[in-house]
């Protein structure tokens, strides 16, 4: 598989992280979109973003850190289509989604893709952007792209033993972030 990073401009000249796991990600510069990622500021000498994971528990410290020094905070997540393999097998990351303002899976609170997408700015009007949607949606489509694409392609038929029915059960991760934050119960 071939990767293709696409140059350019960087948005933040310096990014703080407090995040190992963040500052480990490769090319994690080019897909925050700065020059230089400090891992553990002491200070908020020349930073003109922090960066923290999604809506977890132990970025607190990084939006604090930004909150005190009038810092942008940017939230990083999974893409959507976000690697071949696992991550927490060790597949990095092939996209990453950015919000300065929330999450997409938090419907308590506004995100940027929210944003966006109930702009009236014509932006989503234009018939060029449209049909490079389209064509997009349709090659994931067609090449049954998802989240991790690891996995055969399917159909999948389970073997019948003739005893039983089958019932096929599938879900979040449980305890993902993205259940409470989308107002939803176990």
């Amino acid at each position: 598989m071939s990767r293709t990073t696409v140059a350019r401009t960087p948005l933040y000249g310096r990014a703080a992280t407090f995040s190992r796991g963040i500052a480990a990600i490769p090319g994690v510069r080019s897909l925050i979109g700065c020059n230089e990622l400090v891992l553990d500021p002491k200070g908020p000498g020349g930073i003109d973003v922090v960066v923290g994971w999604g809506l977890k528990a132990n970025t607190r410290k990084a939006q604090v850190f930004a909150h005190e020094h009038g810092l942008a905070y940017l939230r990083l997540e999974d893409g959507f289509l976000r690697s071949v393999g696992l991550g927490v097998e060790g597949d990095p990351p092939l996209a990453m989604v950015q919000d300065e303002l929330g999450m997409y899976y938090d419907a308590r609170r506004p995100s940027e893709l929210e944003r966006l997408l109930a702009a009236d700015d014509g932006v989503l009007d234009d018939p060029e952007l449209i049909e490079r949607a389209a064509r997009a949606m349709a090659a994931i489509r067609e090449n049954e792209l998802s989240k991790y694409n690891s996995s055969p392609i399917g159909p999948f038929t389970l073997p019948d033993d003739g005893t039983r029915a089958r019932v096929l059960v599938i879900d979040q991760t449980f305890g993902d972030l993205s259940v409470a934050c989308g107002l939803g119960t176990r």
